[in-house]
């Protein structure tokens, strides 16, 4: 990420829980994941790097990189 220009933050959110029942956390991981490679790409970005997920909230930072 040294060549990269951080171009900002990024918070996504899914329903981690559908009727009162957890939802599994791989496919959490990847509808946010996905989510935010979309919100990168509309800020200029061609990279994400997450941060954090927690009860379907995923924080990433979003990076232009060569």
């Amino acid at each position: 990420m040294a060549q990269c220009k951080r171009l900002g933050n990024i918070t996504t959110n899914v329903a981690w829980k559908v009727a009162g029942i957890k939802r599994g956390e791989n496919k959490i991981r990847v509808e946010l994941d996905n989510l935010a490679r979309e919100r990168a790409l509309s800020m200029g970005g061609n990279a994400v790097v997450r941060e954090s997920i927690h009860e379907g909230t995923g924080d990433y930072t979003a990076w232009l990189c060569p």
